[in-house]
């Protein structure tokens, strides 16, 4: 079964470190990173946890599934 997620992308290691540091201040469970073509993904599941961050960095600049 599907359930909600937010792929956020990073262009470096550097990157992907910085957001998962945030995201821990900001207390958020992140789920595990990994790589598509050159790019790192770093997901956040749950429907709170979509709906919490969503809400924090508004809807306006997001892609939708």
């Amino acid at each position: 079964k599907k359930g909600d997620e937010v792929r956020l992308v990073a262009n470096s290691k550097s990157e992907l470190l910085r957001i998962r540091h945030l995201l821990k201040q900001a207390g958020f469970v992140a789920g595990r990173p990994f790589v598509n073509g050159r790019q790192f993904r770093q997901p956040i599941y749950g429907r709170e946890a979509v709906s919490r961050f969503l809400s924090l960095v508004g809807r306006s600049n997001l892609a939708s599934a």
